[in-house]
C-alpha cells in the first residue's frame, strides 16, 4: 500500500509540473506576441482605407514635363 501511495504521489507531483510548465510557456508566448505586435505597429503604419489615404490621380503630362521653379 505505500508503495501505491508514494507513487500516486509522484503522479501528481509530475502532472503539477507540466501544468506550470505548461502555463509559464503560454505567458512566453503571449509576451513574444505583444512584443513582435508592437514591433509590427512601429515598423508600418496602418494601412488607410478612407479616401484620403487613396491615391491621386496620375499628373498631367504637361506637369511631369515642366522642372519645379523656386519662384
Amino acid at each position: 500500500m505505500f508503495a501505491y501511495e508514494l507513487q500516486e504521489a509522484h503522479r501528481a507531483d509530475l502532472q503539477k509540473r507540466a501544468d506550470e510548465w505548461r502555463l509559464a510557456q503560454q505567458a512566453r508566448a503571449a509576451r513574444a506576441e505583444r512584443r513582435a505586435a508592437g514591433r509590427r505597429a512601429v515598423a508600418r503604419p496602418a494601412v488607410r482605407t478612407d479616401q484620403e489615404g487613396a491615391e491621386s490621380p496620375a499628373p498631367s503630362r504637361r506637369a511631369a514635363l515642366r522642372p519645379h521653379r523656386a519662384s
